[in-house]
Order: C-alpha cells, then sequence, then structure tokens
C-alpha cells in the first residue's frame, strides 16, 4: 500500500514532541550535534529539564525507532 512509511527523520520529529515543547525541525538530520543539543536544552519540557541532551535524545531516538519499526510492522499486516 503506497504511503504507509514513515521516515527516520519524521519518525525523530514526532517523537521529539513528547520530550520538547516544540518538535525538533524537519532538517535538523543536516545539524551538528552541538546545535541538536542546544535545540534539545533550550526546548526541553519542564519534566525532563533535569536530564542532559545526550538522555533526551536517547529517549526520543528509543521512541522513535520503536513507533517507526511497529509502524512499519502494522503495515505489512495490511499488505
Amino acid at each position: 500500500m503506497k504511503g504507509l512509511k514513515i521516515s527516520e527523520e519524521e519518525a525523530w520529529v514526532w517523537a521529539s514532541g513528547f520530550f520538547l515543547t516544540e518538535e525538533l525541525p524537519k532538517g535538523f538530520t543536516d545539524w551538528e550535534e552541538e546545535k541538536i543539543d542546544e535545540y534539545l536544552i533550550n526546548h526541553v519540557w519542564e519534566p525532563f529539564q533535569a536530564w542532559d541532551a545526550d538522555y533526551v535524545w536517547d529517549q526520543i531516538e528509543n521512541l522513535a525507532v520503536s513507533a517507526r519499526v511497529n509502524f512499519l510492522w502494522k503495515a505489512e499486516e495490511v499488505k
């Protein structure tokens, strides 16, 4: 079925909304690591402010990968 794929970047942007006050913008994958860390720290949601940028990133990445794998797996069931 057409349109059932989600890119890694789209998954990260989506997942970032669970941890940040503003989602990562499209194109963030072209940023240097320092710029991503700065964005994470400047936009981290209050309950996660004690976390460092690496930990916030790990949580975003874990959710993005899990969601993408699950979504693609479910999409295969629909075929």
